[in-house]
């Protein structure tokens, strides 16, 4: 994998199984020299790191879902010459309360160092300590090398004699069983690319198994390892023993293993060697599936592309010293992009004598690896963690301790790993891939996008230089935020402690430990919160029985997401139950990391039924449909009626050819998601996922990635044209709420475009009525949260911004312009164009109101009161006026044609807006309204600051599609002034839509305003025009400066001046007191109306 340095990365994967030596050139360039086989090459795009590796995985295999004991501590050495010296290094380890899973046996309980048998003598009683292990809530495991022992007399070692009957033996080139040399002495290998071998291998795993229990088994030796060079008979002077080329400098390939001219079922050992491990992984992963009907666990040294599928990996025979300790990180991280996630180095080291804090500091470290073994070869000094002083023990107990609390948290990175190629152990550049400093950091690592490990790599160092990359980071121990620009930082590294940070916006799943995985499942959950600088956070936990074979296939299993925000929570946990059965009570505690005054631990005893709305993170049927410039994408459930948003438009369908189409789209499956990308640049503009799509009754969840912080849209809030990215939580319920900062209004609209850097622009419309909150997170991310409904999202790639307001109205129609009133209504007490309906105080609701039509009601619900139903109380509440549903509104349970209120709420407006054609004003408004009604922007205050707010509200509205909009001129609550009035119809000479609206009469001084109105009636066949187009094309009418200007950097943020069509730039005075103003003209000439002789020319 190459990481370009714009943050993009690409993958080259050779499938050739030869002898390959790659030479690389600091041109840079690399060559590839293969010694047989063909060029079979992989070019993965990615655009970015991670997305390379699960490209690469798509060809390879994902790896496989480890048994959940598998990630506890492992001891084994070379040396433990009995069952009862076995015995007391359990028995010790658990007097020192120090957590140990899974024994090991190296080849001393083999008799005669011959697999599939025991030592009679020494190991006599290697079942029973087997069993006592398992009463212990412990593991078992032994090696298991593929060299079968050739020299027992005949009939006497079974494994030989039914592989020479069954013809399971690697041959040489004669024809013969090639005889190498390993441990038992003469051996015969077998040939795993044999179906036979495989039925073979079954059959002994299975005879022994049924003697000696084994969890697991550890095939070494497998490269395969010979004692002897080829064979104990030497090997033929040939083309395969000695080719033309030899990579391996100075010596040949059969040196330390078979013949290359051996025979096998599929070739010659010179183009199946590099594959002998992976076979024998298979072929041991599909023996011991069928054995014990549990997850397998094998260990494997060799390994091929594909491995992962079958079996862990460690790094070989490590030496003990700190240069191996140092060189381990990059050998696991490696392993983890070639989609081996189960990996680790023998802790301590295997071979040579370790010192007490190079041990120390390799189990703070290996408490980290994915896969973590203490390993010891025979001559060396014990290594056991018992063995050292009390300081160490307590630092080693400390370090697993630790390890033990984070399980559910690592079992959930092998989750993803396992269904969606993700990386467990991972190099600090997938995370920040544009971060240079990230590039090369080998000496850190990070557990899944979560925590970062710097660990201490050298002798006798207490503090530690470490990289933070920018953000916010929580220790792991004690809570201490770090804030970084992306820098280095001096870290205390005492021998008790290794450095772990969480990162701000994470939330960590954790377990009281224990000595085993057995019993530390029993145990209260925790979780550790590092909240962002927004107050969010979010982290999600798999959890099943631990080594069940199809718990994800079969739906067996908990899927929790946890999100910790400024958001209204009514009892709410995300729990994804497949069975009843299956579900967990949580009793748990919460450590929330924050910058305020440091971290505390709040005692939440809650217990949450997941079993009343079921989380479908199964797969779900997506419907996708669309032209070259528009994904429409429908994600449902099919075992239940989910109400769908029907409005009137045109929808897209499948006719565009495919060398028309401006994007791509790439399907994720499980868990689902989709990324949209624009074929012209490349850039992904809408990327689900970043996190899982939670689809409940009445909780549904979809994250994207944002291309730009330049997003405008998501209304009716009362806020500026671009959107504050920081954490803002923006709400879709209709209320009757005077326009106000953070709160739900009058409208829901839940469409946005963005504004990309280079001029392109897309936008993205979410059709679902019910209540939904968006969250925006500075990533730049967005989060749609929606009470009901379906996903039902329209992508629109523009690639200006016109062309998304175009495609966007295409979905949802065009004003309606067969009366369109754009005489100036101005409501004054000597002038009455307009009679509106003044009270509303004892009424019923008919089918269709007139103002007022949220529906607003002076009551919660209903004059007696709503039911209390999951309706009136859903588990989720964004975050209303009022805090419930049904606040200053109708109950929502309440029976209409189509379905509850609840699901047609937001729609209210909308339905009587059609009904009431055609000219229609309406406060209430909803994706459509603009085919039917003109909009004004409710109750606002007659202050300077509502005037100047007023123009973003007109602007948004533009852009949902409703041309004839218009605030209340001089404003509706409070009393206004003369300066502030005439401002007023000066801006609103501009407002497509002008009505000048009191709450009740206020003292004004029309002359003043004569001026503006006059100009306004002269303008009108041109504003009357720029309607037509409006109802005939999907132009804008009122437009933002960067709807025409959309590579000037200038205009990308301007929202006090505004366009009428392309010709008029009007740039209102918006500040008290003002005789002289700054405004900005985009580039040309531009001419004042006012005197037609002035032009001014901007660069």
């Amino acid at each position: 994998m190459l990481q370009e340095e714009d943050g993009f990365a690409h993958g080259v994967f050779l499938l050739n199984s030869n002898a390959i030596e790659v030479m690389l050139q600091p041109t840079p360039a690399l060559t590839w020299v293969s010694t047989g086989g063909i060029l079979d090459l992989y070019i993965f795009l990615g655009p970015d790191p991670q997305s390379v590796i699960r490209q690469y995985l798509q060809i390879i295999g994902y790896p496989m879902m480890p048994p959940y004991w598998s990630l506890g501590f492992h001891l084994c050495r070379w040396g433990y010459t009995t069952t009862n010296a076995t015995r007391r290094v359990v028995q010790h380890m658990h007097e020192a309360n120090i957590p140990l899973d899974v024994q090991w046996n190296d080849l001393d309980y083999a008799s005669e160092r011959r697999v599939f048998t025991f030592d009679p003598l020494r190991f006599g009683d290697l079942p029973e300590m087997v069993e006592e292990f398992h009463k212990r809530g412990m593991k078992y495991i032994l090696i298991l090398d593929p060299g079968i022992s050739s020299t027992s007399p005949p009939g006497t070692y079974p494994p030989f004699d039914d592989g020479l009957r069954r013809d399971v033996f690697i041959k040489n080139a004669t024809g013969h069983v090639l005889i190498g040399k390993v441990w038992p002495g003469p051996t015969a290998f077998p040939d795993f690319t044999n179906p036979e071998t495989r039925v073979w291998w079954d059959d002994f795993i299975k005879n022994f198994h049924s003697k000696v229990p084994v969890d697991g088994l550890w095939i070494d030796m497998n490269e395969p390892a010979s004692f002897v060079q080829g064979s104990v008979d030497g090997c033929p002077d040939s083309d395969l023993e000695n080719p033309p080329y030899t990579p391996i400098v100075g010596r040949q390939l059969n040196s330390g293993t078979l013949c290359m001219s051996a025979q096998q079922k599929l070739s010659t050992h010179y183009n199946l060697h590099n594959l002998y491990g992976l076979t024998e992984a298979y072929a041991t992963h599909r023996a011991l599936m069928n054995i014990q009907q549990t997850r397998p666990f094998v260990l494997s040294r060799s390994s091929f592309p594909g491995i992962g599928q079958f079996s862990a990996v460690w790094t070989g025979d490590v030496r003990s010293d700190w240069e191996q300790l140092r060189y381990s990180i990059l050998a696991v991280l490696q392993f983890s992009l070639f989609g081996v996630p189960l990996v680790g180095a023998d802790v301590c080291g295997f071979g040579g004598n370790t010192t007490e804090e190079l041990c120390v500091r390799w189990m703070q470290l290996g408490a980290f690896y994915p896969f973590m073994r203490n390993h010891n070869d025979k001559p060396n000094a014990p290594q056991e963690p018992y063995v050292f002083g009390q300081k160490a023990q307590a630092a080693m107990r400390s370090a697993l301790n630790l390890r033990y609390s984070l399980l559910p948290f690592l079992y959930t990175l092998f989750h993803h790993a396992h269904t969606s190629a993700d990386t467990v152990a991972r190099p600090l550049f997938m995370e920040f891939p544009t971060d240079p400093n990230c590039w090369t950091i080998d000496h850190q690592f990070l557990w899944g996008s979560s925590l970062l490990i710097s660990p201490v790599l050298d002798e006798g160092v207490v503090e530690l230089v470490a990289y933070l990359p920018p953000g916010t980071w929580y220790s792991l121990q004690n809570g201490q935020p770090f804030y970084s620009n992306g820098q280095y930082l001096l870290l205390p590294a005492p021998l008790d402690t290794i450095n772990v940070h969480v990162r701000e916006g994470h939330i960590v799943p954790r377990q009281e430990p224990a000595l085993t995985t057995t019993a530390s499942r029993l145990n209260p959950f925790f979780l550790t919160v590092a909240l962002s600088a927004g107050g969010w956070a979010w982290g999600d936990m798999f959890w099943d029985d631990g080594d069940s074979l199809d718990s994800f296939e079969m739906q067996k299993y908990c899927y929790v997401v946890f999100i910790v925000g400024q958001v209204e929570m009514t009892n709410m946990m995300f729990i994804s139950v497949m069975l009843q059965e299956m579900c967990i009570i949580f009793s748990y505690s919460i450590t929330v990391c924050s910058d305020g005054d440091g971290p505390h631990l709040t005692n939440v005893r809650s217990v949450y039924s997941a079993v009343d709305s079921l989380m479908l993170s199964i797969s779900l049927p997506v419907n996708t449909k669309g032209e070259s410039f528009v994904v429409c994408s429908a994600v449902k459930d099919p075992s239940s009626q989910r109400y769908e948003v029907q409005i009137p438009g045109v929808v897209p369908q499948s006719k565009a050819d495919a060398a028309e189409v401006l994007y791509t789209i790439q399907y994720q499956h499980d868990p689902f998601g989709f990324i949209v990308q624009r074929k012209s640049n490349r850039r992904v503009i809408m990327d689900t996922t970043v996190a899982p799509l939670l689809f409940a009754d009445q909780y549904l969840q979809l994250s994207t990635m944002l291309a730009s912080t330049l997003v405008s849209g998501l209304g009716e809030h009362y806020t500026t044209l671009i959107l504050d990215l920081n954490w803002t939580s923006l709400t879709f319920w209709n209320r009757d709420m005077a326009p106000h900062a953070d709160v739900n209004l009058y409208g829901s609209h839940p469409f946005y475009i963005v504004q990309e850097e280079d001029g392109f622009a897309h936008g993205v419309f979410l059709l679902n009525s019910n209540a939904i909150e968006v969250m925006l997170q500075p990533t730049p991310a967005l989060t749609w949260v929606s009470t009901g409904g379906i996903l039902d999202l329209y992508v629109f790639l523009g690639p200006d911004p016109q062309s998304v307001i175009r495609q966007y109205l295409q979905i949802i129609g065009t004003i309606d312009c067969c009366e369109v009133a754009l005489v100036t209504q101005i409501r004054l007490t000597s002038v009455n164009f307009w009679i509106m309906k003044e009270k509303y105080w004892c009424f019923c609701l008919p089918c269709f109101t007139q103002d007022m039509n949220e529906p607003a009601s002076f009551v919660q619900g209903s004059v007696d009161g709503c039911p209390d139903s999951d309706l009136e109380n859903p588990p989720y509440t964004p975050r209303v006026v009022g805090r419930q549903l049904n606040s200053g509104t109708l109950c929502v349970s309440a029976q209409q044609k189509l379905s509850t209120h609840y699901n047609l709420h937001n729609l209210y407006g909308l339905t009587e807006a059609y009904q009431t054609r055609p000219f229609v004003l309406s406060r209430s408004s909803s994706p459509g309204i603009g085919q039917f009604s003109a909009v004004w922007t409710g109750d606002i205050r007659s202050d300077w600051e509502q005037l100047r707010y007023s123009i973003p509200a007109v602007l948004q509205f533009s852009l949902f599609g409703v041309p004839l909009v218009g605030a209340d001129v001089c404003g509706f609550g409070g009393n206004t002034t003369e300066e502030l009035c005439v401002r007023w119809m000066q801006l609103g000479a501009f407002y497509p839509f002008m009505r000048n609206h009191n709450d009740k009469p206020n003292a004004v001084t029309q002359a003043a305003m004569r001026s503006a109105l006059n100009l306004r009636y002269s303008l009108l066949p041109f504003l009357y025009t720029l309607f037509h187009h409006a109802h005939t094309s999907a132009d804008t009418v009122a437009r933002p400066l960067f709807m025409e200007f959309p590579t000037d950097p200038n205009c990308w943020t301007i929202d006090h001046q505004f366009l009428w069509g392309s010709s008029l730039l009007i740039s209102p005075v918006l500040d008290e007191g003002v005789v002289e103003l700054v405004a900005y003209l985009p580039p040309g000439t531009w001419y004042s109306l006012q005197n037609v002789g002035n032009s001014a020319f901007s660069q």
